[in-house]
């Protein structure tokens, strides 16, 4: 009876630590999934930082040609001496009536103007 009260000790203690093992190497395995997802992130940010810098560094030697000077300058609004500058504003579109006084709406126009005095508009 000692003799399977020992075995059964073993094999206790055995599986004790073979499942203390098993929950160790699964939480392992998890970190180490993460931290290969965030390095794949890292090397995709690394790769767009590359592709910025390359792009920058092209723009800095087209700032020795004084014809690129000028289209730079030109993209952001300035122009020559002499010249009139126009700047247009594109309004934003407005939805139709239709759209805003439909009968598919479901709220009230008091509740659509409730909404409009406290802040909540909800389209």
């Amino acid at each position: 009876m000692e003799k399977l009260d020992s075995v059964l000790k073993k094999i206790i203690i055995f599986l004790l630590i073979t499942g203390l093992t098993f929950l160790m190497l699964d939480i392992s395995f998890t970190e180490l999934e993460a931290i290969r997802s965030e390095k794949i992130n890292k090397e995709q940010e690394l790769s767009s930082l590359k592709k910025q810098a390359l792009q920058l560094e092209k723009e800095i030697e087209d700032l020795e040609e004084p014809e690129m000077i000028e289209k730079i300058l030109r993209r952001e609004g300035y122009g020559k001496e002499g010249e009139i500058i126009y700047i247009v504003k594109v309004p934003e579109p407005v939805p139709p009536l239709s759209e805003i006084f439909g009968k598919d709406n479901e709220i009230s126009l008091v509740e659509k103007f409730i909404n409009f005095i406290t802040g909540r508009n909800e389209k």
